[in-house]
């Protein structure tokens, strides 16, 4: 991950169009994580660890208080997740 390897931010290469966050009325799912990641602007990205992490990946997300973890199933049918900690 990103943050683990001591990136302080990241950029996306077209926000807008068809391999961007939207396009036209059209808003693509990724666009919801920038959304949600826009919360925590400043605050801290904690580590994560998976069994799988070919099946299943989270991120954790901590800033002023508020704690949110963002789970991506990486296998494209339903997949258990179990988190610890």
């Amino acid at each position: 991950m990103l943050a683990q390897g001591g990136a302080d931010s990241l950029s996306y290469f077209e926000t807008v169009g068809p391999r961007g966050l939207l396009e036209g009325d059209t808003v693509y799912p990724v666009y919801q994580v920038f959304h949600r990641l826009a919360a925590f602007r400043g605050g801290q990205v904690r580590h994560t660890c998976s069994s799988d992490p070919l099946g299943a990946v989270a991120l954790w997300l901590e800033h002023s208080g508020k704690r949110a973890v963002l789970l991506t199933n990486l296998r494209g049918k339903p997949t258990l997740v179990q988190l610890e900690g």
